[in-house]
């Protein structure tokens, strides 16, 4: 955060003026920037990578009804407590209904990513101005502290860092959350302002602390934290709007007469951040920091703590939406690798690199990967781990030695540390090292003391304010550049692991990924020679995967590989077809050790087993699918074809029905369908059905084929 030094003023331009450019020009620009950098994600496509179990496989959150909005308040699917981003996804949907196969809807999605990253970036903007203005102990108009708060938030809105975050529709939560963050401290900075030294008198400090303790006990008394759920218990939904109102009584009293409205703001703000993703658990701490500086409003331990105490109801919300954070992790164990796993020790040297990694990577972007993967071992002997830890360190140290000379750096550090520290790794989730989207609020203090430092020298007037002009635009201009480019990459699958590949080719998740983006070309490639290819070319990374580390994934994709090579490699077909099935089982089976929902690999196994004519084994398993996943309307597909292989057509028959009302934009149901009703010699209902399935797919040849058959 910047320094709280006064500088020498020089002529200020007309106010007329620079109101325009503040409250006009520049949160205009700043928009419209967005939208230019960031432009390619509105023809990117959904990835296989979460958006498909968060998005198009989910029929949990499509739509405002009640049992829509009981689900986006009771989930922990894919790790994450987020209601508010579950309602942002709700509303895409009823603009833009996601209806399979082709998922037209992906652009509507991408669009309201650029629309919140654009609010967030207005946010940080608004935010910029205040801390600035105080800092720099100037008025929010003045030249200084617009050109200050203008090179904050485009650094914030234009770097590739925020590629990953804004591209991939998944990672919505931390645009919505991030939006409500820079609120928050927005707000906290306007009470901080209009409170300045005064506290709320003794007796009311009393009530909000009793109201905010006897909030978070009626909240844990109220929610009950399932193995699949969270379901209300005890007091029930009153008891969860119970406790809202005692953290709203809370802040009411804890809030100093006279400046109770930004107070109020503040808090609604925190709870809709912490609505959208965990991350605003930090921001009681980021109060506290402010009131240090630039506020100073603390003065001396004792009114630290006073200070301390004032943000019980902050305190309150933090730590009950971190018990459901902790609950939502804990339901995908599997992606949280244990101590056992990777010790404290190790824990450390993670923690150690990803305090290094962010400022590293906001000063020089390159080498950007959609995935950082987590090594097997994290050894501080090694100079990997062990000399970030030491800058780590050593900068700590340093930023503490300066408090009393220089006090806006440590309070920015430490600001960094408070911010990035539920993304450390203490707490892993999922397969990777550090990632790009930690960045997205862990740097807005680091952010802000560079755009202090800058503020000052253009305020020195002179050659200075003309060199700090045209570096700092050049830098912005550089961004921007760098972050439209690292946008492409997120256009596909295929782009995004290939891209990844390049990078880090020695990644056994990286290789999976890029496997499976192959396999998924692979079945649209008309070209038989090169569709032979993709599949060799996934199966070899697929198997040097397998030797670095067993994940039934790799061992699903690769019986996916063998199946297909059985018509793609006749002269082998006995040894693929023997390599398939026994790839599948192992897949399955290890998908159940590990946790992992089995449905996507009995249906491989299934198509298998019709595949060796083994129809009633290949009916218990699409069976199994259908119940674990009863709207997923290509188990129900499958499921009918292994009935009608069977000889049970009534069975069949509904099967298809189901999957024709699942899958409404596909003729393939339609197709499947029509054979059924051509082998049980009914050319009528056949001739309607392949008629109705080039509805949907006018230049499939095999609805045409089956249409000319039955004419």
């Amino acid at each position: 955060m910047p320094s709280e030094s006064s500088v020498v003023a020089p002529p200020a331009p007309r106010p007329g003026l620079l109101a325009l450019v503040a409250f006009g020009v520049l949160p205009a620009a700043l928009v419209a920037l967005v939208f230019v950098v960031f432009r390619p994600a509105l023809d990117a496509s959904f990835l296989h990578w979460d958006d498909d179990q968060t998005i198009t496989q989910n029929p949990f959150f499509r739509g405002f009804e009640r049992e829509h909005v009981a689900w986006m308040f009771s989930t922990g699917l894919m790790g994450h407590f987020q209601p508010l981003a579950w309602l942002t996804f709700a509303l895409d949907h009823t603009l833009d209904p996601l209806l399979a196969p082709d998922y037209l809807a992906a652009r509507t999605f991408h669009r309201t990513n650029l629309v919140w990253h654009g609010l967030a970036s207005l946010a940080v903007y608004w935010a910029s101005l205040e801390l600035l203005a105080a800092a720099l102990k100037r008025a929010r108009l003045d030249p200084a502290v617009v050109f200050g708060a203008g090179f904050a938030s485009l650094f914030f809105a234009l770097h590739p860092l925020r590629a990953e975050s804004v591209a991939w529709v998944t990672e919505r939560r931390d645009l919505v959350s991030g939006t409500f963050f820079a609120l928050a401290l927005l707000g906290w900075m306007r009470y901080a302002r209009a409170a300045g030294d005064r506290v709320a008198p003794p007796r009311a400090r009393l009530v909000a602390e009793l109201a905010a303790l006897g909030a978070l006990a009626l909240f844990v008394l109220s929610v009950e934290r399932g193995a699949t759920e969270l379901a209300l218990r005890g007091p029930g939904l009153a008891g969860v709007l119970g406790a809202l109102v005692l953290v709203a009584v809370g802040g009411w009293f804890a809030a100093v007469p006279g400046a109770r409205g930004p107070f109020v703001f503040t808090l609604v703000c925190t709870v809709l951040s912490l609505g959208a993703k965990a991350w605003g658990m930090v921001l009681p701490v980021l109060f506290l920091l402010l009131d240090v500086a630039p506020f100073a409003r603390a003065h001396g331990v004792r009114s630290f703590v006073v200070l301390a105490r004032e943000k019980l109801p902050f305190f309150a919300l933090a730590l009950g939406f971190a018990s459901l954070a902790a609950w939502a992790q804990a339901l995908h164990s599997y992606t949280q690798p244990d101590l056992v796993a990777h010790t404290p020790l190790e824990r450390l040297a993670q923690a150690g690199f990803g305090v290094v990694f962010y400022p590293w990577k906001a000063l020089v972007p390159s080498g950007l990967v959609a995935l950082v993967e987590l090594p097997n071992q994290l050894s501080l002997a090694t100079a990997r781990f062990a000399v970030p830890l030491a800058l780590a360190v050593l900068a700590t140290l340093g930023a503490l030695a300066l408090f009393f000379r220089a006090r806006s750096v440590t309070i920015a550090w430490i600001g960094y540390l408070a911010t990035v520290a539920p993304v450390l790794g203490f707490l892993q989730s999922g397969p990777q090292l550090v990632a790009d989207r930690y960045g997205y609020l862990a740097l807005l203090p680091l952010t802000w003391l560079v755009a202090g430092a800058l503020a000052r020298l253009f305020a020195s007037g002179g050659l200075w304010r003309g060199v700090v002009l045209v570096g700092a635009s050049a830098w912005l201009v550089f961004l921007g550049v760098r972050a439209e480019r690292q946008t492409h990459a997120w256009h596909d699958d295929l782009s995004l692991w290939s891209h990844a590949y390049q990078r880090a080719p020695d990644s056994p998740e990286i290789q999976k990924q890029l496997a499976f983006a192959y396999i998924q070309d692979a079945r649209t490639e008309p070209d038989l020679a090169r569709r032979r290819e993709l599949y060799v070319a996934a199966g070899e990374l697929l198997e040097t995967a397998r030797k670095a580390r067993l994940d039934p994934r790799a061992l699903g994709n690769l019986s996916l590989v063998h199946r297909a090579m059985i018509e793609l490699d006749s002269p082998h077909a006995a040894e693929h077809r023997d390599l398939a099935l026994s790839l599948a089982k192992a897949a399955l089976e290890g998908a159940a050790q590990l946790g992992f929902a089995p449905a996507d690999y009995r249906l491989n196994l299934g198509a298998l087993l019709v595949d060796l004519g083994r129809f009633d084994e290949a009916i218990v398993e699409f069976e199994a699918v259908t119940r674990e996943k009863p709207t997923f309307g290509f188990g129900w597909m499958n499921l009918g074809i292994a009935l009608g292989r069977a000889g049970r057509f009534d069975d069949a028959e509904r099967a298809f029905a189901t999957a024709i009302e699942l899958l409404p934009r596909s003729g393939e149901p339609w197709l499947h369908l029509g054979k059924l009703c051509e082998a049980r010699g009914d050319r009528d209902r056949a001739r309607t059905a392949f008629e109705q399935g080039l509805t949907r797919a006018p230049d499939d040849p095999n609805l045409r084929a089956g249409l000319d058959r039955v004419r």
